[in-house]
Formats: structure tokens, C-alpha cells, sequence
């Protein structure tokens, strides 16, 4: 028996109770199991470890379990045997809980807007617009409204003073997005959880914790995805009735910005709806992971060595060494146009404070801000690599030498309590 073990961390805030005992609806031809951890921590299971973890968990000795299957699988395994796999799995879990409270890396931070309570209110109510028939006649009406009116707002030149204004709407428009995940959510029977802020990379975003869908079928998650940009676009339509009717420019700005936003939130690159989406649609979990292992399968193969089987059907497969391709090319052309800017920042952010306390009209407070954040940015992307790169380990290496101390301290003891027994 393997017992697999907690296999990864599961990117996303989405999470499934080990009591449950639900398969995860994913396209891997072995049946996957997540188990949600002490402060919202996500690990994956195979399941002879998701079975092993039940069995010990409810009672069932180790001897008990290696007895078993070793009648069924004709070979024999000890209970210490078992034993010892079920600590190490015990370990792996709760070296994974360790660091739940981490974002995933890009992520700044999280603020919390809405709690889940004042969430599952609101959607209880707009639930009813997830009804096919209701998703068809009100996604018809959007078209039909856009072809007819929406020409203007989308090729009239705005003032610039209607700029922020038309953000504003824009960001209005979020909230609305991020309410159509979770109503999506709710619409489907899993709860939904809060919603709020954060910042992904050099953008900033708001968040909506779907971390029940994990509960639903593929189909009904890939819905959930799109379920923002559908609640969005209603928005969009809401605005262009008022533009139709007030003229009012910052209407027409929001409307362009809503769709820019959409677009850029399509791309399956970075984690925004489309990512989400293909990796729903595909049934594979942690997708930006996927192209190192690729690459790695392939570079095996190329070379003549063994090379670890793809969980994956040939179509998935072959999706997801394009999708490698693209990610590659994608993260590459990113990173080479923002980090020259990003370093251009850092360097020159001390001239500009002192520049900008002097009081010099040359830099300008939004410009001042923009350096000190891409200068929090570099610090925040080095303190993450270094706690990944070195002070993980060591923390690693420290425990272990506690456990081995603790270790020689406990057989010391029973050996002077022998020697001292008459």
C-alpha cells in the first residue's frame, strides 16, 4: 500500500472537509480527495491516504488496517509499517498547515470587505438570476441593448476630468462581479464566504471566497467562474440605459473600462476568471504548476530516463503543453517589460523623496507613490523568495535537530532509570 500523502498545497481559496469523504470532480484517472487544515489550508489526498487518515481517525488501529490489507492484496505489511506512514503523513499535513496563513505568491494581502454572513444575505436574494431561462432572456437583452445603443459609449472621445468618475463606476462594477461568483455559488447549494480586497502582482483587485465550490461538479464550477463577468456585464447594461438617458460622460467611461477589465480578466495566464475557468474546464488543480512538470516529463523522456506518468488523458495533455507554451511566452514578454520599469522605480524612488520634499514640480505625488510601491513590491517578491529558499529549510533542519536531541534525551533517561532500578 501507498499511501500517497498530502501531495500539495491546492492553490485557491476553495477547500473540501476530509468528513465529507468527497471525490473531487477533476480529470486525473485516479480519484483525488482535498482536506481542509487548520486555518483554511488545502491539501490534496490520494485516496489510500484520504482512506488511511479516515480509518485512523475514527478509531481503527494500525494493525487493524495492515491485517486487512493484507489479506486483500496477498502481500504483507506490519502495523509499524503503517504506522510509520501515517505519522509521516500526519507530518507532511501539519508542516502544510504551518504556512496556511501565507498568500499565494503574487498576493499581497487580504482585506476583508464583506463577511461570508453579510454575503450569504445578499445572494440568498439574487440566486434567481442563475436560472437558465432567466441567464438566456437577460444575456439576450445585453446583446440586443449593445447593439442597438451601445455604439457611442464605445467609440466617443471622453473628457479626461470624467476619468475618475468612470473608475468609480468601474469599481462599482467589481463588487457586482465578485457578488456573481458567489451567488453562482450559492445558486448551485455551496456556501460562499467573504468577499474583499487584495493585490495581485502590480494590480489591484477584490476577492471572492468560492471556497465550496470544491463541492460541485466541473460544469457547475466553470459556471461559477464566469458567473462574475455575467453579473458585471448586467452592470454594464445598467449603465448604458442611464448614458442613454442622462448623457452623463463618466457612464460611458465606466462602460469602456468594464470592458477592458473583461478582456484582461478572459487571459488564462494570470489568476483571474479565465485561469480559473480552463483549469474548471480541464479538471486540473494548481494549472500554473502544470507547465514545470511538463516540461520536466518531456525533458525525461527526450533524454531516455524514467519519467513520472501524466495523471491526464491525451487531450488534456496535449491542452496542457500548449497551454505551457503560451504561459511561458506570456510570464517572459511580462517580465521583461515591467522589470526594467520596476527597477527604474527602486533606484530612482530615493531622488524622488528628497526631489518631492524640496518641493520640486518635476515629480508629482502620484509618480512618488507609484516608485515606493514598486519598491514595497521588489521587497515583498525577495522576502518571499528568501523565506522559501532559505528560511523554510532551515526552520526544516532546526526541527529535525530538535527531534533528534529530544530523541537522545528520552532514550538517556530510560537508560539511567534502568540502571537505577534494583
Amino acid at each position: 500500500m501507498t499511501t500517497g500523502g498530502a501531495q500539495e498545497t491546492v492553490e485557491g481559496p476553495r477547500w473540501i472537509g476530509l468528513t465529507e469523504r468527497r471525490q473531487v470532480d477533476i480529470s486525473e484517472a485516479k480519484p483525488t480527495y482535498l482536506l481542509s487544515g487548520r486555518n483554511g489550508s488545502n491539501m490534496r489526498l490520494s485516496a489510500s491516504a484520504h482512506r488511511l487518515l479516515q480509518l485512523r481517525q475514527s478509531g481503527v488501529s494500525s494493525e487493524e488496517i495492515a491485517a486487512a490489507l493484507s489479506r486483500s492484496q496477498g502481500s504483507t505489511i506490519s502495523g509499524e509499517e503503517l504506522e510509520a506512514k501515517y505519522q509521516k503523513l500526519l507530518e507532511r499535513i501539519e508542516s502544510i498547515e504551518d504556512n496556511a496563513n501565507d498568500n499565494p505568491l503574487g498576493f499581497w494581502f487580504r482585506i476583508r470587505l464583506l463577511p461570508e454572513v453579510a454575503v450569504v444575505r445578499i445572494v440568498s436574494v439574487l440566486t434567481p438570476l442563475f436560472k437558465p431561462q432567466v441567464v438566456a432572456a437577460l444575456l439576450l437583452s445585453v446583446a440586443m441593448g449593445f447593439a442597438i445603443w451601445g455604439a457611442e459609449p464605445l467609440t466617443k472621445q471622453f473628457h479626461d476630468s470624467s476619468f475618475w468618475a468612470g473608475y468609480a463606476l468601474l469599481m462599482l462594477s467589481i463588487v457586482f462581479h465578485e457578488l456573481g461568483h458567489a451567488t453562482a455559488c450559492a445558486y448551485y447549494g455551496a456556501r460562499p464566504s467573504d468577499i474583499g480586497f487584495t493585490f495581485y502582482l502590480i494590480y489591484p483587485a477584490l476577492y471572492s471566497d468560492v471556497s465550496s465550490a470544491w463541492r460541485l461538479q466541473r460544469k457547475q464550477r466553470v459556471v461559477v467562474d464566469l458567473g462574475g463577468l455575467y453579473f458585471q456585464w448586467l452592470t454594464a447594461a445598467v449603465y448604458l440605459v442611464a448614458y442613454s438617458l442622462t448623457g452623463w460622460e463618466p457612464l460611458g467611461v465606466g462602460i469602456l473600462m468594464i470592458a477592458g477589465s473583461s478582456l484582461f480578466s478572459l487571459n488564462p495566464i494570470f489568476k483571474f476568471d479565465g485561469y480559473w475557468m480552463l483549469a474548471d474546464a480541464l479538471g486540473v488543480t494548481n494549472l500554473s504548476r502544470q507547465p514545470s512538470r511538463i516540461i520536466k516529463h518531456y525533458w525525461h523522456r527526450l533524454r531516455g530516463r524514467p519519467a513520472e506518468e501524466l495523471p491526464w488523458s491525451e487531450r488534456v495533455t496535449a491542452t496542457l503543453a500548449v497551454y505551457s507554451v503560451l504561459s511561458i511566452a506570456v510570464w517572459g514578454f511580462f517580465i521583461w517589460k515591467i522589470a526594467p520599469r520596476v527597477w527604474s522605480s527602486v533606484r530612482l524612488f530615493p531622488d524622488k523623496v528628497m526631489a518631492f520634499a524640496a518641493g520640486s514640480p518635476e515629480v508629482s505625488l502620484s509618480s512618488l507613490l507609484m516608485s515606493g510601491f514598486m519598491a514595497l513590491f521588489m521587497v515583498y517578491i525577495g522576502w518571499r523568495m528568501f523565506r522559501s529558499i532559505v528560511l523554510r529549510p532551515l526552520v526544516s533542519v532546526g526541527r529535525l535537530v530538535s527531534t533528534w536531541v529530544a530523541a537522545r534525551r528520552a532514550v538517556g533517561a530510560d537508560k539511567k532509570e534502568l540502571e537505577s532500578t534494583p
